[in-house]
């Protein structure tokens, strides 16, 4: 009986061809073509947002849709795309049905109302405030779309997560990948907003594409590959989603390879891999075993530091924080968990730890690298903590010393020269 109902709704009925301009400008009112100049052309020239679009509408008046299997959703959304080919006399063959059909459903079982927003090529990030806003990032900016989620949808969102992360329930902070997609998941037991979703495209990122996209000066990045080669000990910090994760990606491929390097994480997101890597999924009973190991790096992705790896060497960690002085407080936390006083802690902090670097997201949401500190001990904390490298006004300050640098850059630089 449910199902005759169900169908029903999906019967043949005359539908109005629907301009997929005011479509997408509908999604994106607020956009300018100032920003999004080409938008409307992409969209034109394929049909299936449309679809997408009036699936979804057409879904969400039917409130048994979720409880359905795969294959019964299948059967309802051919029953759809038959109705809506005949009453607007769409020309199209059967196997490109087949392929539209395929897509709506994958775009309906995967992220579902905002799927259609992830299959844009130029949204690199879908930000879900609860049943609030829905932000997309795209072309370096945060913008807001005037659009949000019903309950209803936002209920469907979070199931296929946990579905597809193995993640029944969302408390605190909780970050994986799921098919290139970084999801940032803050669950409604910290938020007073509402659970919030932040969906964000893994990319290849290059040393190149950062530094066109003012994530960091050539300077920076050639200090930064410097100061790794050495094995210096660098803290890397940042609120979230503030570009932790790609730097550290950047810097552990260009510097750790052909030498043994232990990497840990709480999710895999990390794209790096060569034959001397070794990664470990984060569990406290692998922690002994990486520090006896003594590996030439140890690369942490974890946004925190354990107390054992800070008497290691090569050490490449994150932390989350919104500011330097914010990581050295957690650095220096974590030598107290290890069972030092605070003075001590902190002259521990400063000898074993040399560098922080500071990752923001300003206001336009362009991340970029803020500044560097050099952690040295001093008399003083403020000579022990000398900024070397500051983003104000727009510019770099940097007082980056010369040279640094080491045998293998060195090398590197000369090759450059002879190749220039």
């Amino acid at each position: 009986m449910e199902n005759n109902k169900l169908s029903s709704r999906f019967e043949k009925k005359e539908v109005k061809k629907q301009n997929v301009t005011n479509s997408i400008e509908n999604i994106f009112p607020n956009i300018s073509k100032e920003v999004v100049p080409d938008i409307s052309e992409v969209s034109n020239a394929d049909l299936e947002n449309d679809f997408k679009k009036a699936l979804l509408e057409k879904i969400d008046t039917i409130p048994v849709w979720f409880e359905y299997s795969v294959k019964r959703q299948k059967e309802l959304i051919k029953n759809f795309v038959d109705t809506k080919i005949s009453a607007e006399n769409i020309q199209i063959s059967g196997i490109d049905e087949d392929i539209l059909i395929d897509n709506l459903l994958n775009s309906i079982t995967n992220f579902g109302a905002i799927q259609y927003l992830l299959d844009n090529e130029r949204v690199g990030s879908v930000i879900v405030n609860g049943t609030k806003s829905i932000h997309i990032g795209i072309d370096g900016k945060i913008l807001n779309i005037e659009k949000n989620l019903t309950d209803k949808q936002l209920k469907f969102l979070t199931n296929s997560i946990a579905c597809m992360s193995g993640i029944s329930e969302f408390k605190g902070i909780n970050k994986f990948v799921i098919k290139d997609i970084i999801l940032t998941v803050i669950g409604e037991d910290i938020s007073l907003s509402g659970i919030n979703i932040t969906l964000q495209k893994r990319h290849n990122y290059t040393p190149e594409l950062l530094i066109q996209n003012s994530f960091m000066t050539k300077e920076i990045y050639d200090f930064l590959i410097s100061a790794v080669d050495m094995k210096k000990n660098i803290l890397i910090s940042g609120g979230i989603n503030s570009g932790k994760t790609v730097l550290t990606d950047i810097l552990c491929k260009s510097c750790s390879d052909g030498k043994r390097t232990f990497l840990i994480e709480q999710n895999s997101q990390l794209s790096v891999d060569f034959n001397t890597l070794t990664k470990f999924k984060y569990d406290g009973s692998v922690i002994s075993h990486i520090v006896k190991s003594l590996p030439d790096y140890l690369i942490s992705d974890l946004n925190y530091i354990e107390p054992e790896f800070i008497d290691l060497k090569g050490v490449l960690a994150t932390v989350r924080a919104n500011s330097t002085e914010s990581a050295f407080r957690a650095l220096v936390g974590m030598c107290v968990v290890g069972g030092l006083p605070e003075k001590y802690a902190k002259m521990k902090a400063l000898k074993n730890f040399d560098y922080i670097v500071q990752l923001n997201r300003d206001e336009n949401g362009v991340c970029r690298v803020k500044s560097i500190v050099e952690l040295v001990p001093a008399k003083t904390m403020q000579a022990s903590i000398k900024t070397i490298v500051e983003y104000a006004d727009g510019d770099y300050i940097s007082q980056i010393p010369q040279p640094v640098t080491s045998m293998r850059a060195k090398n590197l630089k000369h090759l450059n020269n002879m190749t220039a």
